[in-house]
Formats: C-alpha cells, structure tokens, sequence
C-alpha cells in the first residue's frame, strides 16, 4: 500500500509541478505587458494629432551634359514614381568616375564621401 501511496503522490507532484511551470509562464508574459503598456508614452489630451507624414524618396540619375540630374521621386506608401524633373546634381564630381574592384570596397568609398 505505501508503494501506490508513493505513486500518486508522484504523479500529484508532476501534476502541481506542471500548473507551476504554467503559472509562472503565463504570470511573467502578463507583468512584461503590463510593464510596457505601463511606461509607453501616452499622447495627453491637450496635443493636437499631428499629420501623417508620406515618406518619399528622392532618386538621382546620372547628370548630362549640362551638369543637370534626372531625378524621380518614389513614394513608399503607394509604391509609385513621380518625374521630378532635371535638377542641378547634387552627386560630387569625385564619385561620378568611380571605379571599385569589390562590393566591399564600394561601400567603403561610399561611407567614405559621405562624411
């Protein structure tokens, strides 16, 4: 009888053990929300909302002749592009006759100019 006895109380154990696990889980997922929903900032009444902003990027070609860039404008919430004219280059000269002998060396020059 104290064999069987041993048993259940293993199995009640593993049981109690499992409900434990689980509440420990399930308790840690709620405090973690609870903390971000607690220190995220809040918007006060008094503001007033602003205006989405669209982001569009502004996409230069190669100059011609006369030192002036095609340029296209992309827009990435709807995905289309919109002829922005020629526009003096803003490229400098130093980058327009570029040649690199790997990507990594690209990036590289590319970092380089832009500071």
């Amino acid at each position: 009888m104290s064999r069987v006895f041993s048993i259940r109380r293993l199995r009640r154990s593993r049981y109690v053990a499992a409900w434990v696990a689980h509440l420990i889980v399930w308790g840690s997922i709620v405090c973690a929300a609870a903390l971000v929903f607690a220190f995220s900032p809040q918007t006060s009444k008094a503001e007033a909302p602003q205006a989405s902003e669209v982001p569009v990027t502004r996409i230069q070609l190669f100059p011609d002749r006369d030192n002036l860039c095609p340029t296209l404008f992309f827009h990435n919430d709807s995905g289309h592009y919109q002829d922005g004219g020629r526009r003096q280059c803003t490229i400098p000269r130093d980058m327009l006759i570029w040649t690199v002998r790997s990507r990594t060396e690209a990036f590289a020059e590319a970092f380089r100019s832009s500071w």
